[in-house]
């Protein structure tokens, strides 16, 4: 596991640490307890996340992490990797924590002189880890909560499971109100979110037209308002939706930046959602989540807790994790709007309970 012997008795030595960060906003959500993790382990230590700049805001508002380095590619691959590189040997880190499994990651903090360097043996690096986390056929069947964990614990850290949380500060708080209340919604009706969006591809995306069904049976028997979320990226499908709806939607997608989406994703009642970032996000706001999965694998990256509800119909090609269906969509033609509705309808009973 290890090359230069268990961190249990080097924790005084580590005094500046750099965290890598994944590169997908769901990917980044669920390595938030492993954030935590390095916080209670390395408590004197300085934490800096680098991170892609469309994930930055996942970081903004963790209490666990002290700064943030953006890995800005726009100077081209070599002039990008020059200029980081130099700022993190100015930085004189103890400690890098490499959350990605690629070898540009572990080149990059080696080529930067940190002298301790943690990740999984992927990709053909171990050679330049000081300290490896074994893959295993049984971390990768792992919810990626666990496998992010993985890491510390491989060098002798504890690293106890918990769910991931992300913190609002009021700042948050107020803008999200005041962008509602810009939209016309009065605070009273209850507000449900969709996000019939999925950065990944064509093939974990529910189709539109059954999230406007949906959506207007909820504005019809319950006298709810509903938002449409997703990045510019997933305009076409929220335009999509809304253009199908009978009732009049709040469309943000597009409209807001990530780390302004947890204050608003916090008024929802509950999300129904593809298998996406926001997904994830939603969950660690503390929003009931009902999340529409096809190509891709629940067992590893379902919203993380007992209270969200997962949908999927067990075909023969799923989960495939393509990007886009090669076949006829069956696993997702397979979810009717009848079923997204009786979950939401339990989620309505279950927040009546609770409330």
């Amino acid at each position: 596991m290890s090359t230069e012997g268990n961190f249990s008795i080097m924790r005084n030595k580590v005094r500046n640490i750099l965290v890598r960060g994944t590169n997908w906003v769901g990917d980044a959500v669920m390595t938030l307890p492993t954030l935590s993790a390095v916080r209670q382990n390395f408590p004197q230590a300085k934490i800096t996340v680098l991170a892609k700049p469309w994930v930055e805001g996942v970081y903004a508002h963790c209490p666990d992490v002290d700064g943030t380095i953006i890995f800005d590619q726009q100077a081209g691959f070599l002039g990008s990797r020059y200029a980081i590189i130099k700022k993190l040997r100015n930085q004189r880190f103890d400690l890098a924590i490499l959350l990605p499994n690629s070898f540009d990651a572990a080149l990059i903090t080696f080529l930067s002189g940190i002298p301790r360097r943690v990740g999984y043996n992927t990709d053909g690096r171990s050679w330049l880890l000081t300290h490896r986390a074994m893959i295993s056929k049984e971390i990768l069947r792992v919810h990626q909560v666990h496998y992010y964990l993985g890491i510390l614990k491989a060098i002798g850290c504890s690293a106890e499971s918990s769910a991931p949380r992300i913190t609002i500060c009021d700042h948050q708080r107020d803008k999200a109100n005041r962008y509602l209340s810009v939209k016309g919604y009065s605070g009273q009706e209850p507000l449900l979110g969709f996000n019939p969006g999925a950065f990944f591809g064509s093939a974990k995306r529910w189709f539109p037209e059954r999230f406007a069904a949906v959506a207007d049976r909820a504005a019809k028997e319950w006298g709810a308002r509903c938002i449409i979320f997703g990045s510019t990226h997933d305009l076409p499908a929220a335009r999509e939706m809304a253009s199908r709806m009978e009732t009049s939607p709040i469309l943000a997608a597009g409209e807001t930046r990530l780390d302004e989406l947890p204050g608003l994703l916090s008024r929802c009642l509950l999300l129904v959602t593809n298998d996406s970032g926001l997904m994830h996000m939603a969950a660690a706001v503390g929003v009931r989540v009902i999340a529409i999965f096809g190509s891709t694998d629940p067992k590893t990256t379902a919203p993380y807790g007992d209270e969200h509800t997962v949908i999927r119909r067990q075909v023969p090609c799923s989960p495939c994790l393509l990007r886009d269906c090669p076949t006829d969509h069956r696993c997702m033609k397979a979810i009717s709007v009848d079923d997204v509705w009786q979950a939401m309808a339990g989620k309505m009973e279950e927040i009546k309970i609770t409330r």
